[in-house]
């Protein structure tokens, strides 16, 4: 059977598209390794996350983390001034003993009945099956029990909410950082810098080189700052001070619709 006219025009036309559209993936493809798809993201990850021997990138990245030090620092001393001289508890407000005691015993009592129904077969989210039905007679919802609230940290005497350092200043230095998408593999997530010996370089793990690794490529998360991430670190292990932390500290970061799985070994110095 004789192949129709328009059949012929089409197979013609494909055969003559078909080479330009090959092209055409190749020249975008040599654009976006030259260019990038977006120039600027393009420079700030060479800037600050591709693996370089140039002298003037890593004298820049051992500048930039010294700053950051420096400004944490800074941030970590007007903070404790914060809490010492502007956060002020009223003289009529009761203790934390007090407050702790009182918040104890309604938890110990909370605890024991929670106890109870569970030895009964009753989940405390579906308390409402008790009841035979979720609604009342008046036809309003029998809401569950609200979540049990916790009583972390104590500020004690011009402290911050959670245990600090002697010095009342923060201690977020580590020896190392990992990241995961999946929770299981596990790649490093620090940044070259400048070696101490001429013409070396050395990987330097700081939050802020976490923060910079996180909004570049492949990660590209959004919303990513380095107090949010010493926050999520600080939180997951119970204190400001990651020296006293024995092992590591995992814990998982979110920002919209992406999430990775972060490791920090802390630096004992």
């Amino acid at each position: 059977m004789s192949e129709s006219p328009f059949h012929a025009i089409v197979a013609g036309t494909a055969s003559v598209i078909a080479p330009m559209i090959a092209e055409m993936n190749s020249l975008k493809a040599t654009h976006s390794a030259l260019y990038g798809a977006n120039p600027e993201a393009l420079i700030q990850d060479h800037r600050d996350i591709v693996e370089t021997t140039d002298e003037a990138i890593l004298e820049y990245r051992a500048w930039f983390s010294k700053v950051s030090d420096a400004i944490l620092q800074r941030q970590t001393v007007i903070e404790e001034h914060i809490r010492k001289n502007v956060i002020v508890v009223p003289e009529d407000a009761p203790s934390e003993e007090e407050l702790k005691t009182a918040f104890n015993d309604k938890q110990k009592a909370v605890s024991a009945a929670l106890k109870l129904i569970g030895q009964l077969g009753v989940d405390n989210n579906t308390l409402i099956s008790v009841f035979g039905s979720t609604k009342t007679e008046s036809g309003e919802d029998i809401p569950a029990l609200p979540v049990v609230p916790s009583l972390r940290g104590s500020r004690g005497a011009g402290k911050p909410a959670s245990s600090v350092g002697g010095s009342g200043i923060r201690r977020p230095r580590v020896d190392h950082i990992a990241i995961s998408i999946d929770g299981e593999n596990y790649v490093d997530a620090g940044i070259s810098v400048k070696g101490k010996v001429e013409g070396t370089t050395e990987t330097r793990f700081t939050f802020s080189g976490l923060a910079k690794t996180l909004t570049g490529k492949p990660y590209s998360m959004t919303n990513v700052d380095v107090t949010t991430l010493q926050s999520a670190a600080f939180s997951a292990a119970g204190t400001e001070d990651l020296s006293t932390v024995n092992g590591v500290i995992d814990f998982v970061f979110e920002s919209g619709d992406k999430r990775v799985y972060i490791r920090v070994t802390p630096s004992k110095g």
